[in-house]
Formats: structure tokens, C-alpha cells, sequence
């Protein structure tokens, strides 16, 4: 039986999904016993446990003081070992890699019990950047972080990351590699039954030569305002083509005030991406910072889009692209210029909604079945 351990449930966090999906169909959804440290609701069934949010200010500066980030408590931690005891737990998998007391105490009272961290960026490297930026208590519960992911290192048994640059970023902090590389998955917007001319079919009605549609998806979050920014104040205005540019993604609503330019449109959270993806001609990520590898250029992907991006936003992604559609179909540039003369030249042609390689890349390497079956070799392997 597995025991997986997140902090990521109802984040949004497509990875954390798959991995847990993937987790449920590999063992079973009977020998897997779930552990959400997410601040969400607290709730218990039989195989699974929620506990809810930090409950106070001095809740959370009480489990600081026990050396934890505010998602778990020694209390928690304890309790998480009897259940181990209790279910026979043979494997645990922890969906994050701040949690060095919980893998330090299984290891010491569970020495057979095999533990399994999957990094979600580097955070010694990651949260040491983000300190600069933020407030005192934010200080404070990233300075934990980074101390508990040295402990997570020292004492899990295997150690995964997303992409080649962290294992790298993994290497040079902990002088040794990762156990493996598991890129990040998309999840598949089409049925295979779709695939090619039903695709065409179904998206032939969002055709316009008229007017033509530039996507940006992504959440709150400074990189995404970062890079959004730059894309309108350097690029945008030099695009010669009747086009709109449609910024869609949970919490952006407060821009509208800010962007003056008629040509954006701000729409903010959506219940689904589906329409806005078939309806683009071309999907943006100019991201400058940040880590980790990027869902929505995978997700422009998946829809067979052409994707103009930055090299943070094709990392994990760029070594895996053939190179006949490398800066034709794919584009990468850290330039405004680039970005708009590539815009330009695309936009004044007939791009295919539907583009079949690019399609084919994603199903080939960034698709859940992808996924699954690296997770499998790994989570089989003892």
C-alpha cells in the first residue's frame, strides 16, 4: 500500500493531479491511502484525510516553531506514523519537497519504508529568490522551506524532478543528480477518435481572417503580470495585423483598469480554457523567471497551437522539439523585435488552428500515457 502526501489538492496544480491519478491507476485505488495538507476544508474517510487550514495566526507560528512549514505540525506528523503502522504502508509519496521532518521521522521509525519526493521546482534556489521580495512572515515561512528540503534530500530514498535544467539545479545545490526526470504531463483536450480531420471539423466554425486571436493563459502570479507586461508594452504595439489579444486566467480581472490598449481583451477566470484555445490562432508565454516546467505551453500544445515563448517558458520543452519546426512552428525569443516581426509574418499568412506536429510532439512526449508509464518504471522499480 502507498501513502501520498500533498499540499497541492485544489491548487490548480495540473501535475500534482496527473501524478495522483496516475498513482491511483498504477496501485490501485484500494492501496492508496491519501494525505491532504492542502488549506482547504478538513474532512476523513477511510483512506483519506484532509486536514484543513493552519486554524491561526498562532497555530502557524507554533508549527514554525517545531521547524514546519504552516501545512503540517508535529502532531500531524504523528499521526501519519501510526497510520504507516496501522495500513502496512510499503511506500510513500510526497508531492512536495518541504517536508523534511515528515521523511526524517519515517525514515528513523521506518527504515524499509521506501519514500518518493517529487520536487516542484528547486526551493533552496527557488524561495531564497522569492525572500528578497516578501514580507516578514513570508520570510520566515520560506526560510523553513528551504531547511526542510535539505532534509527531504538527506533522507528520502528517491528523488524526481520535472526537467533536465532542475536536475541540474538539484545537482549543484546537493553535489549529487536526482533519481530520474519526469516531464510534466498535459492533460489530452481531444479524443483520439478526434484526431485530425474531426479536430478541423470541430474548430472550423472559430476560422476568422478577419480579425485574428493572440492567447496569454496564466494565473495571478508575478512572472505571468511580469511577462504580460512586456508583451504590451514592447511587442504588442508593433504588431501590424487586426488582431485581439485575449488574457484569460483566474485572478487577472484587476488589469482591466491598467491595459488601455483596445486591442486587449482582459477576460480573467474561466470556467474552462477549451473555447479560448480552439478559438486562438496563436498562443503566447513570455515568461522571464520562474521554474519548473511551464503547464500552459504544454497546454498550447496539446491544442495544436504555435506557441511563441521565451527560453523559461520552453524549459523541459525545447530539447524534445524536432528541429524542422523549431522557430517556424515553435518559436523562441527573449527579443521584442523577434517577438514581433515572428507575430507579424504569422499572422499575415493562414495559420492552421489544428497544427498536426505539434500535436504529434505533445503526444509523443508531454501526454498523461507519456507520463504514466515513466512514473510506473520508477514507482515498480525497488
Amino acid at each position: 500500500m502507498i501513502l501520498y502526501v500533498s499540499k497541492l489538492f485544489g491548487d490548480g496544480n495540473f501535475a500534482a493531479d496527473q501524478h495522483y491519478k496516475a498513482i491511483c491507476e498504477i496501485y490501485g485505488e484500494e492501496n492508496v491511502f491519501t494525505i491532504d495538507l492542502s488549506p482547504n476544508s478538513s474532512y476523513r474517510d477511510e483512506r483519506y484525510i484532509a486536514y484543513g487550514k493552519c486554524k491561526s495566526p498562532i497555530h502557524r507560528i507554533g508549527r514554525w516553531l517545531q521547524g514546519n512549514m504552516q501545512y503540517i505540525s508535529s502532531g500531524i506528523i504523528s499521526e501519519i506514523l501510526g497510520i504507516i503502522s496501522e495500513k502496512n504502508i510499503t511506500d510513500v509519496f510526497i508531492e512536495d519537497s518541504v517536508f523534511g521532518n515528515l521523511v526524517c521521522r519515517i525514515k528513523k521509525q521506518f527504515p524499509e519504508v521506501r519514500v518518493i519526493c517529487f520536487y516542484h521546482d528547486i526551493k533552496y534556489v527557488l524561495y531564497k529568490e522569492w525572500i528578497k521580495k516578501l514580507p516578514l512572515h513570508n520570510k520566515i515561512e520560506l526560510s523553513i522551506g528551504r531547511i526542510q528540503e535539505k532534509l527531504s534530500q538527506k533522507y528520502s530514498d528517491v528523488e524526481l524532478v520535472f526537467n533536465e535544467r532542475e536536475a541540474l539545479l538539484y545537482e549543484k545545490v546537493y553535489g549529487e543528480k536526482p533519481d530520474d526526470i519526469i516531464l510534466l504531463s498535459a492533460p489530452d483536450p481531444f479524443d483520439s477518435s478526434e484526431v485530425g480531420g474531426n479536430i478541423m471539423a470541430e474548430i472550423a466554425d472559430h476560422l476568422d481572417d478577419e480579425e485574428k486571436v493572440i492567447l496569454f493563459v496564466g494565473k495571478n502570479y508575478y512572472p505571468n503580470l511580469n511577462g504580460i507586461r512586456w508583451f504590451i508594452k514592447e511587442v504588442l504595439p508593433r504588431v501590424d495585423v487586426k488582431c485581439q489579444l485575449w488574457i484569460v486566467g483566474r485572478g487577472l480581472e484587476f488589469l482591466r483598469p491598467e491595459i488601455l490598449e483596445p486591442r486587449v481583451k482582459v477576460i480573467g477566470g474561466v470556467e474552462s480554457l477549451d473555447e479560448y484555445y480552439k478559438k486562438a490562432n496563436l498562443v503566447i508565454t513570455p515568461l522571464f523567471e520562474g521554474g519548473g516546467m511551464k503547464l500552459k505551453t504544454l497546454e498550447a500544445l496539446s491544442y495544436g497551437k504555435r506557441v511563441l515563448g521565451t527560453k523559461e517558458s520552453f524549459i523541459g520543452v525545447w530539447e524534445y522539439v524536432p528541429e524542422d519546426i523549431k522557430q517556424i512552428k515553435l518559436f523562441s525569443s527573449e527579443n521584442a523585435s523577434d517577438w514581433t516581426e515572428w507575430i507579424n509574418k504569422e499572422l499575415n499568412t493562414h495559420i492552421p488552428l489544428f497544427d498536426e506536429r505539434v500535436y504529434e510532439l505533445y503526444k509523443n512526449e508531454f501526454s498523461y500515457e507519456v507520463m504514466k508509464k515513466k512514473f510506473e518504471n520508477v514507482l515498480m522499480e525497488r
